[in-house]
């Protein structure tokens, strides 16, 4: 996938998927593959929160189409450039949009509703999965990712060490999701889970947790 190096627009995403550190681009890139896995080739698919377009491109490469949504204008403009590079921007549509107002920027239904790496930044994450589930097919799927919190502060107090005030200062997560939150979330608003996993999956660490929650039909 080509990315578009040196694009200025606020690019809270480029130090993930442009890393130059190998550790940190396979860690970002695996979470996109995990997804990935979760869409079939004839899908549609809404990729809420979709920040400056890497995932939203990499999903056109597979499905029928991809729908971006986000709140800052300068990563929509990047997200089309971005699709330009990979020669999806045929089967990509960026919309600039507050995901608490969503039904008024989006009114299809959707095969799949990706939520990556977004929950962890609202306060209220039970509230907006309530939204992206009114934009799910019935039978349809919604994928949501989360990070570690844990496991990430901890990585960041040693990759950052002495090159921050504080541990509060690398991150504007506002609250710290769990598996329990998840399962609660979907209990609530009838969703089923389908599927759970840890990214990556390793023995005595995970940074990420995906969950396949179903629309019910």
């Amino acid at each position: 996938m080509r990315l578009g190096r040196n694009e200025q627009s606020g690019e809270y995403q480029s130090h993930l998927y442009e890393s130059r550190n190998p550790l940190i681009g396979y860690i970002a890139w695996l979470r996109i593959m995990r997804i990935l896995d979760k869409i079939a080739a004839g899908d549609t698919v809404l990729d809420a929160g979709c920040g400056e377009g890497y995932t939203t491109s990499a999903f056109a490469g597979k499905c029928k189409m991809a729908v971006g949504v986000d709140v800052v204008p300068g990563r929509i403009k990047k997200a089309e450039r971005i699709a330009k590079l990979n020669g999806v921007h045929g089967k990509t549509k960026f919309l600039c949009s507050d995901l608490f107002k969503l039904g008024g920027a989006v009114k299809d239904e959707f095969d799949v509703v990706v939520c990556s790496e977004v929950m962890e930044h609202v306060d209220k994450p039970k509230e907006l999965l309530e939204i992206l589930q009114k934009r799910v097919k019935k039978g349809g799927k919604l994928v949501i990712t989360y990070p570690n919190e844990p496991v990430l502060r901890f990585g960041r107090k040693i990759f950052f060490l002495g090159k921050a005030k504080k541990i509060e200062d690398m991150t504007d997560h506002k609250i710290s999701l769990s598996r329990k939150n998840i399962e609660g979330f979907a209990s609530e608003l009838g969703l089923k889970i389908i599927g759970y996993e840890r990214i990556p999956n390793l023995p005595v660490a995970y940074l990420n947790e995906l969950f396949i929650l179903q629309r019910k039909g």
